[in-house]
């Protein structure tokens, strides 16, 4: 795990002004690395739909970022009858988990990037990168996007309205009503369709976690410098 991510710290070498660093925690039997470094601020990372309090590193212009890599353990057999077919049975966990050494684990990266102040109720969430490895999913893409865009938050007076609600109304449970929650869709980062691919990928090397982070990060700070860019 401190390979990879000194592997990380390492090719990042050029998107970030200064060094970058990781905080290492210990969090019972799981393994977590966040960013950290000299200019930290809070912030409130939206994950999940539960809001958590976490230290943002200052990137460029106003642009905050937060990084986290979970290790997660896990358990496989090690004792098998005679007749058991062990090959068939680790050729599953080496192609679904990572393996350091002799554990496998379930890995879990997420990227949020925020705009705004040093405080916390100074900074917007634009978007979050995330591959989750974890079991039995067919139905979210890994990886994939989390977008928290400005025009789904109420802003102007005129979208409050005061209605006289009686029990008999049930327009409120009317689906086509209600506005869409972005925040709980994931944007595919990686839909192979044009081939007739997958959109659910694994993480079961090394590399694929360095070169995925990597160039999620080139590819963000792109598109950042481009928009302040088109604003001169």
């Amino acid at each position: 795990m401190n390979k990879i991510v000194e592997d990380i710290k390492n090719a990042c070498y050029d998107l970030f002004d200064g060094k970058l660093f990781f905080s290492s925690l210990n969090k019972e039997i799981n393994r977590a690395f966040v960013i950290s470094g000299n200019d930290l601020s809070p912030a409130l990372n939206n994950h999940n739909g539960f809001y958590e309090d976490i230290n943002t590193l200052k990137w460029f212009n106003n642009f905050w970022i937060y990084i986290a890599i979970n290790f997660k353990p896990i358990m496989i057999d090690s004792k098998f009858s005679k007749d058991f077919n062990k090959k068939k049975y680790y050729e599953i966990y080496d192609s679904n988990y990572l393996k350091i050494k002799n554990q496998y684990y379930n890995v879990i990266v997420s990227i949020s990037v925020f705009q705004g102040g040093y405080e916390a109720n100074e900074k917007k969430q634009l978007f979050r990168a995330e591959w989750d490895n974890f079991d039995n999913n067919k139905i979210h893409p890994q990886p994939h996007w989390h977008v928290y865009p400005e025009e789904n938050q109420i802003s102007e007076v005129n979208e409050i309205i005061d209605f006289d609600i009686e029990e008999k109304d049930d327009f409120l449970e009317d689906v086509s009503l209600q506005k869409i929650d972005f925040k709980r869709i994931h944007f595919a980062m990686n839909g192979q369709w044009a081939q007739n691919g997958e959109h659910i990928h694994k993480i079961n090397d090394s590399k694929i976690i360095v070169n995925w982070l990597v160039g999620t990060l080139r590819h963000i700070k792109e598109q950042l410098e481009m928009t302040k860019r088109q604003k001169i």
